[in-house]
């Protein structure tokens, strides 16, 4: 997915849109802006590159944005200035009441996660795997030919 300007904008309203105590996830947010949940990368490197990050002038809750299963980073992502956002984004959760499993993790069980709208449609995840056909050069599949096998 290539973005826009306008894409990324109507991830900043989405998130700013995220009330407190609530969370939402990277997948979830991207089909509240009309994208598969398999965007949910591009919504996360949006969300990184958003103006003001990391200043006082910065007006979006990102911390209420987390992956799929309630964790912030991976474990051996928090060194560093990361670990300083991630301890950042914990503390304002916890302000808000959200809650959090021994691991550190947001309890995705317990938290209450913001509902995608009536209306807006979760796109399926697009189908990864196609049935190898036989390319312009071969009569059958041939398993060796990376045209004719595009599920590489």
């Amino acid at each position: 997915m290539s973005t826009t300007r306008d894409d990324a904008n109507e991830v900043y309203d989405a998130c700013a849109s995220i009330p407190a105590g609530m969370v939402i996830t990277y997948g979830d947010l991207a089909a509240l802006v009309g994208r598969p949940t398999t965007h949910a990368r591009t919504v996360a490197t949006i969300l990184g590159h958003r103006p003001n990050a990391g200043t006082s002038l910065d007006p979006l809750p990102w911390w209420r944005v987390v992956r799929s299963d309630g964790s912030l980073l991976d474990a051996d992502q928090i060194t560093g200035p990361r670990e300083q956002w991630v301890n950042f984004a914990r503390g304002k959760l916890a302000e808000e009441g959200v809650p959090f499993a021994n691991d550190g993790r947001v309890d995705m069980d317990r938290a209450t996660r913001m509902p995608i709208p009536e209306g807006i449609e979760r796109k399926p995840r697009a189908n990864q795997y196609r049935e190898p056909e036989p390319c312009w050069k071969h009569d059958t599949v041939q398993y060796s030919c990376r045209d004719c096998v595009t599920t590489r």
